[in-house]
């Protein structure tokens, strides 16, 4: 990116760079079933803000609650995220005839 950048303001052309928040966490994961295991007091938590979702899968292990579930968005290995959100800006990029 640097060195792009670089290159541009030598040869005189414009640009410009934008932040998107939390753009990595916006991709739902289609190709993969991704199980988290929340222990303790984050399971509890859990629970507490949502119970009519939550409550039915808790169960105990060693004495401490234990919740299992599926993530729907991508928030799990920051590679894995760069990379979806690179595909997906490629693809976006394209399709606006880039």
């Amino acid at each position: 990116m640097h060195l792009t950048s670089a290159i541009d303001s030598k040869e005189g052309r414009d640009t410009a760079t934008l932040d998107l928040p939390n753009s990595f966490t916006q991709n739902k994961i289609v190709d993969e079933h991704v199980l988290v295991k929340l222990r303790g007091e984050i399971a509890e938590l859990m629970v507490r803000v949502a119970p009519e979702t939550h409550s039915d899968f808790v169960t105990c292990e060693k004495g401490k609650p234990i919740l299992c579930a599926e993530l729907l968005k991508v928030l799990h290995g920051l590679l894995k995220l760069a990379l979806k959100f690179y595909i997906k800006v490629v693809e976006d990029l394209k399709e606006e005839g880039f």
